[in-house]
């Protein structure tokens, strides 16, 4: 039931099983653009490619996240990859994205992790964090929960709908949840 409750407010119907055949196909067209994709010549300059289908998804793989994440990044720097080193670079965002996870700044569910703890450069948001450690890292079933239910101290909003317009709010409906108030 509550499995239901956070997957299908997020704006998806899915079922488990069919989430995870949805993160099943995403890695396996990756991989097929892996092979499609020439190699380029020696000394061009590009940044990681990204999945087509990336703004648009709820739900997100690591290496998904590792590709808003660099290009959050190769926009503020404004400096290219050299296309050799593009493997790499992935990988270590891809990893980026597993040590947040780890040291509890963002939460999966299975293996997948909802688009809105990240803000548009793909960092989490801070307040992600402080909900982690308010409700438990180990429920992220209560988590994904609390973040996708419409909440009264939000007017009737969800609180994923307003991590990036107003945290604040967010996080005083927050110690309203953990206090009971």
């Amino acid at each position: 039931m509550a499995e239901a409750l956070v997957l299908g407010s997020i704006g998806s119907p899915l079922s488990w099983s069919s989430a995870a055949m949805g993160r099943d196909t995403r890695e396996r067209e990756a991989r097929e653009r892996k092979t499609r994709q020439a190699p380029q010549p020696a000394g061009r300059e590009a940044a990681p490619a990204a999945p087509a289908r990336l703004p648009g998804n709820a739900w997100l793989s690591a290496e998904e996240v590792a590709h808003l994440l660099l290009a959050g990044e190769f926009e503020d720097a404004r400096v290219p990859v050299p296309a050799q080193f593009s493997p790499q670079v992935l990988t270590s965002a891809i990893r980026s994205v597993e040590r947040w996870r780890d040291e509890g700044r963002i939460f999966a569910i299975q293996d997948l992790y909802p688009r809105y703890q990240f803000d548009s450069r793909g960092r989490p948001h801070p307040a992600i964090e402080t909900a982690l450690g308010a409700l438990g890292a180990a429920d992220v079933l209560r988590l994904g929960s609390w973040f996708s239910t419409p909440n009264r101290y939000l007017a009737g909003r969800r609180p994923q709908e307003l991590l990036a317009i107003a945290p604040v709010d967010v996080l005083r409906a927050l110690e309203h949840a953990v206090t009971g108030n």
